[in-house]
């Protein structure tokens, strides 16, 4: 009789994810984790999906701009990395900046925002909490900015990550279609008394 191959159960809340900024030496990694949950993407979704081209050049994009704001040294980007076992697991970036199909009027007037956007966890990482201690990290640098506001956008779509964004404490303000592409907002607002499910 043979014995069954024994299952190795990770347990999320023991994998400490260690949340660091990206620099460009870390192109070449982050590249590899981009293909690898494009591919899986695309083996699940087909074309139902947004899907920009991912290459070297589409990478190092993240890092186009400066940081910091030359007249006062405010933090304008920051892209953010999480590791475990000393690799790259997880992926997003921040900026001040307002992206390109947010529309203002769907978010709340007034606030000190910061945008949230290419959250990516490795596929083989998935389902181990990675991607909730990767926000929670961002709300952290968020509240340190300092913003009042963490606002971020998926795709309306079985592929996008609305039910994601949910489960962390976002809250959905409104649906547009921008070039074609079916968006949802998200914002959650950074006051001293939200607590952020992102644990």
């Amino acid at each position: 009789m043979r014995r069954g191959r024994r299952q190795h159960v990770i347990d999320w809340r023991t994998m400490k994810l260690r949340v660091t900024e990206a620099t460009t030496n870390d192109v070449a990694e982050i590249l590899e984790l981009r293909l690898a949950v494009g591919a899986r993407m695309q083996e699940r979704f087909g074309n139902d999906r947004w899907a920009p081209p991912i290459s070297e050049r589409s990478v190092l994009r993240l890092f186009k701009g400066p940081r910091t704001r030359k007249s006062d040294g405010a933090t304008l980007i920051k892209i953010l990395v999480g590791r475990t076992g000393g690799r790259i697991v997880a992926l997003t970036r921040m900026q001040t900046k307002k992206p390109w199909g947010f529309d203002l009027r769907y978010f709340k007037a007034g606030a000190t925002a910061v945008y949230v956007g290419d959250v990516e966890v490795s596929p083989q990482d998935q389902g181990q909490g990675i991607g909730t201690q990767l926000m929670a990290a961002a709300v952290k640098h968020a509240r340190a900015w300092p913003a009042s506001a963490l606002r971020t956008s998926a795709y309306d779509g079985a592929a996008g990550a609305g039910p994601f964004y949910a489960k962390c404490g976002f809250l959905e303000v409104g649906r547009v279609t921008y070039r074609k592409v079916p968006i949802i907002f998200f914002e959650m607002l950074l006051g001293k008394s939200t607590r952020t499910r992102c644990k």
